[in-house]
């Protein structure tokens, strides 16, 4: 009995149709020719309802997730950000104790310095929208792009290329230590402002080709994202240099290890060894405990580095995975094949209630859980970035640096 209420219910709402023929809530795409936005954000198939086969389409309504997720992700997605406040605002912090205190206190370097850069341009992405809580959408069915909305342009620029220069200089940072730990080779200044202009350079060139060929438009919760399409000129290189990065830790992490191992090995020479076989055994066992001692003050310096490397790494794995595998994918593979969206669409037109058709979505959207959760992993990068940076030396020089001024103001 509930079957055919359903269905009779299903019958009766596809006669409630708009201006293009379209079942409510779908909206024809007839009724709004493209004049600005981004016109590849449209999420239209051809509409089932035309006799007449004059290729009309219909459009979910603009913003997508607003009817694919449930009522709390924007909420979510603003989470998100305000996390990014807190890491912008802590290493606001950082940057300003590297200036004021002395650096035998704050131990600042220029690679610490260039990190905390990249993470706040990358934090800007997402600071602007949540300030400006900017409109989503064009028109009801087209999505704001980097060409129709100012906010989203910057936005979306800070984040694309502060997420690429973050990682680029991840993997230079990765490959300066894995020298100066395994090779005992230290970068001079020659050796930064190489490397200065080829992240720069990198970065510079692969978020100019993302923005051109892909671009930015509002893809999750008011915050404007790279575009579907875009592993050749963005992901795909972000994937590389982290994994390129991984492979140094890995490297150097092997070595550490090799050294440790060695250095006990080869401890002191054995009681009935030979006198030539004793000198030997001592000059190893001298230059083993001489090397296992240079990586040991090596990674007493570096272990923040080591740490902030792998943290970095993780993350840019975690996001790549989503992006490429969940969203760019599912998004591809729904709009191509639109079988998958029947079950959603018919509840939606018999329902009129989106919040009882969020189980039918799971099949063409990235999961709302997995999309909070990467928005949020990604967010912590600052605070987690703060924490590794930050010494307890900063804070004493600061308190009596504070303490100081308030006695000379006595």
């Amino acid at each position: 009995m509930a079957t055919n209420n359903d269905l009779l219910t299903l019958l009766g709402n596809l006669g409630n149709v708009d201006g293009g023929g379209c079942p409510r809530p779908f909206i024809a795409e007839s009724l709004h020719p493209y004049k600005g936005g981004f016109f590849p954000g449209r999420n239209c198939a051809p509409n089932p309802l035309d006799i007449s086969n004059n290729g009309s389409s219909c459009c979910i309504p603009c913003p997508v997730f607003d009817w694919v997720y449930g009522d709390n992700f924007k909420r979510h997605t603003d989470g998100a950000a305000w996390v990014h406040v807190t890491g912008f605002i802590l290493n606001i912090i950082l940057m300003i104790s590297y200036i004021v205190l002395p650096v035998e206190v704050s131990r600042r370097a220029y690679l610490n310095i260039i990190l905390l850069v990249g993470l706040m341009l990358l934090e800007l992405g997402f600071l602007i929208p949540l300030a400006r809580q900017p409109h989503q959408c064009f028109d009801p069915i087209t999505p704001h792009g980097q060409s129709s909305s100012l906010t989203c342009a910057f936005s979306g620029a800070f984040a694309a290329f502060g997420g690429m220069f973050l990682v680029t200089w991840v993997l230079i940072r990765a490959l300066f230590m894995h020298l100066q730990i395994c090779w005992a080779w230290m970068p001079g200044k020659i050796s930064y402002w190489i490397a200065n202009a080829a992240a720069l350079t990198i970065t510079v060139a692969l978020t100019a080709a993302t923005l051109a060929h892909a671009g930015v438009s509002y893809r999750f919760g008011g915050y404007c994202h790279v575009n579907v399409g875009s592993i050749g000129t963005y992901w795909g290189w972000l994937l590389a240099f982290g994994a390129l990065a991984c492979l140094l830790q890995a490297a150097t992490f092997a070595y550490c290890i090799k050294v440790y191992l060695t250095s006990r090995l080869h401890g002191t020479p054995t009681a009935d060894s030979s006198q030539a076989e004793s000198l030997t055994g001592s000059s190893r066992s001298r230059t083993a405990r001489a090397t296992a001692r240079r990586v040991y003050e090596a990674l007493a310096l570096q272990w923040r580095s080591l740490a902030i490397v792998a943290v970095a790494i993780a993350t840019t794995a975690m996001v790549c995975v989503v992006f490429i595998v969940f969203d760019d994918e599912l998004t591809r593979r729904a709009f191509a094949n639109t079988d998958e969206l029947i079950p959603w669409i018919v509840c939606l037109i018999s329902s009129q209630d989106r919040n009882k058709c969020l189980g039918l979505t799971r099949a063409f959207i990235l999961p709302e859980s997995l999309a909070v959760a990467t928005l949020f992993v990604l967010g912590f990068v600052g605070v987690e970035a703060f924490l590794l940076l930050c010494r307890v030396e900063m804070l004493v020089a600061w308190w009596g640096l504070i303490r100081g001024k308030v006695g000379e103001k006595r």
